[in-house]
């Protein structure tokens, strides 16, 4: 058996409503003739499955303790046949239909008793962005208190490409340790210790907070992050997550980068992101004064080391950078993002090594559990702030899947997770010399993402054309 970590629990007591706990990534297969891909739909499910045994993680299932007195724990299950969790869709369909059905696998709870993950397979889509004929969709999703986005894609590489890197052997899960009820009366034994080590660093997070209180605004932000406007996508979830996609060639990020010094990629993807969103608020007439926030995951790999925090999937910090979408000149925003960007960087490192963070480590299962409680029945009043209005995450894919069953992998795309926090979420995929953004979306809040993704695509296109034009006036 495993335990989830604090961080990992979280998303076990911040569902049903609040948070949308299944991540999906979309895998598009096409051959160069734009012909179906012929894909024999047993040979992919005999692969997955034969894949799918290698590692712990898809046989094992979720089990909770009576009153969330111990953490949460996988274990494996035994009589778990993979199979019954891969799903062939063989009619020929649109790439409309298609985003149909992954809405409503999105929208589809995990039975918390059987393994955490599923695929379909989608044979034979056509109209997919950027694709002129059928392609083979798979779309893979797994709960996201198993993996955090850079996990799940080395998870990925090794379930589906043809010739997988051999990485470190997963960490076996195994079976429950002695019985049940053994485990049960432990975790109430240590329960008391639990909570006294977790009430001293709360005790001390506190104080280092009062500590702070005096100084500049940038250091008191590591425990403040309600500085955005309330916007249409933070009066919580109503519909269905739904979800579209467009690619840009690497390079151009690189060339637009030199518009303001010292920016990143990742920068210009917030101001492409920044023209979207304030572009779709204005056209509705709903453009607030305040800037923008958006809520930027950063890792923490760098800090924590497998050996120190071995059982922690999700590894990240979320950071609130400013979109500055009350500045309207491209460049001068870009800067400002830059700057916002590496403030933000700095914040998060001071927090991963706070006692804020180490009190949030330390967290008992119950803890979060009323925590999670409380933030579900938490709104938004008129006239207040909240602390982000959308999300950008960056997945740069380091193990790229070039073909499954001998089929090209020529694109794909992710649905990300929505809350009441924020519901519109984009996820760029940088690999190969492509980014592709992601953007979900719930299709009450944002019923037209059509307009969305042309808006998404003429900030795109902003940022070429600057990029043209400060590089003909000679600005490197």
């Amino acid at each position: 058996m495993r335990r989830l970590s604090a961080r990992d629990a979280g998303y076990v007591y911040l569902v049903d409503g609040f948070i949308s706990s299944r991540v999906i990534s979309c895998w598009i297969l096409a051959r160069e003739d734009g012909e179906p891909t012929g894909l024999d739909d047993q040979a992919v499910v005999d692969l997955l499955s034969r894949r799918l045994s290698a590692d712990d993680m898809f046989s094992a299932v979720l089990r909770r303790t009576p009153g969330d007195v111990g953490e949460p724990y996988w274990v494996v299950d035994p009589d778990t046949d993979p199979a019954d969790h891969i799903r062939v869709h063989p009619d020929p369909m649109r790439w409309s239909q298609a985003q149909e059905l992954i809405a409503d696998e999105a929208a589809r709870p995990f039975d918390m008793t059987a393994p955490l993950w599923s695929v379909d397979i989608l044979s034979d889509v056509g109209g997919v962005p950027a694709q002129s004929g059928s392609v083979t969709i798979l779309a893979v999703s797994f709960h996201h208190a198993a993996f955090d986005g850079i996990g799940w894609e080395q998870r990925l590489h090794r379930l589906l490409a043809d010739d997988p890197d051999e990485p470190a052997r997963p960490t076996p899960i195994g079976a429950l340790e002695g019985p049940w009820w053994l485990t049960v009366a432990r975790d109430v034994l240590r329960a008391p210790a639990r909570w006294a080590v977790f009430v001293v660093a709360l005790t001390r997070a506190l104080w280092e907070t009062r500590r702070q209180a005096g100084r500049s605004r940038t250091e008191r932000a590591v425990y403040d992050r309600h500085a955005a406007p309330v916007t249409r996508f933070n009066r919580g979830l109503r519909g269905r997550r739904w979800t579209d996609f467009v690619e840009v060639e690497e390079a151009d990020l690189d060339h637009a980068a030199r518009l303001a010094p010292d920016a990143t990629k990742n920068d210009v993807l917030l101001s492409m992101v920044a023209g979207a969103v304030h572009g779709y608020l204005d056209f509705h007439g709903e453009s607030p004064e305040r800037s923008l926030v958006c809520l930027v995951p950063m890792s923490t790999r760098r800090w924590e080391s497998d050996e120190s925090d071995p059982d922690t999937a999700n590894r990240f910090l979320p950071l609130s950078v400013s979109l500055h979408t009350d500045i309207a000149d491209l460049a001068t925003r870009l800067q400002a993002t830059a700057s916002s960007t590496r403030s933000e960087k700095e914040r998060g490192g001071a927090v991963a090594a706070s006692r804020f963070w180490h009190a949030v480590k330390l967290a008992p299962a119950l803890a979060l559990r009323v925590s999670g409680a409380a933030a579900r029945r938490r709104g938004h009043r008129a006239g207040s702030t909240t602390a982000v209005n959308t999300v950008l995450s960056t997945i740069i894919n380091t193990t790229p899947v070039a073909t499954v069953s001998g089929v090209p992998v020529v694109s794909g795309f992710a649905v990300s997770p929505l809350g009441n926090e924020t519901a519109l979420a984009h996820c760029a995929v940088v690999g190969l010399g492509r980014v592709r953004i992601c953007v979900t979306a719930d299709d009450i809040v944002l019923p037209d993402m059509n307009r969305y993704m042309a808006l998404l695509r003429a900030s795109i296109d902003a940022h070429r054309a600057a990029a043209v034009t400060a590089s003909g006036s000679g600005i490197e």
